[in-house]
């Protein structure tokens, strides 16, 4: 029996991802933008998937100074996969797996300060997800 996935990220991204896993036998369903993960989910109903991938969004990062840059990109990147998350763990198969799959910020307003600030907010993302799940083996990160 297929394995039934639920994509979400840029189109570029999960293009790739979903010919991918068609190839191995798997129902894809490609959400291009994280706030249409919840409709998604919703059409699919409850245990609907086997797992979900949520690789990063697309989006253009905006601002003058790096801290409007930085708050751009943790408000329409890191924090809007909360909202994505919280919609998909229902629709989510008992066992069901998650993946999230990070991606850099552009050299220009990188810091190491940065990168572990995103590692602790997908830690606290996966943590959330396990207990929303109510099974440890539900989430990986």
């Amino acid at each position: 029996m297929p394995t039934n996935v639920l994509v979400s990220g840029a189109p570029e991204r999960i293009a790739e991802v979903a010919k991918v896993l068609r190839a191995q036998d798997c129902t894809v369903v490609e959400v291009d933008d994280l706030a249409n993960v919840p409709a998604a989910c919703q059409e699919a109903g409850e245990n609907a998937f086997d797992a979900y991938l949520q690789m990063p969004a697309a989006f253009q990062i905006e601002g003058e100074t790096a801290l409007e840059r930085l708050h751009w990109f943790y408000v329409k990147g890191v924090l809007a996969r909360f909202p994505a998350m919280n919609a998909a763990i229902p629709s989510l198969k008992p066992g069901g797996r998650v993946t999230v799959v990070a991606w850099p910020l552009p050299a220009e307003i990188a810091t190491d300060d940065d990168i572990e600030a995103r590692r602790a907010l997908y830690r606290v993302l996966a943590h959330g997800a396990q207990a929303d799940a109510g099974d440890d083996d539900h989430s990986e990160h």
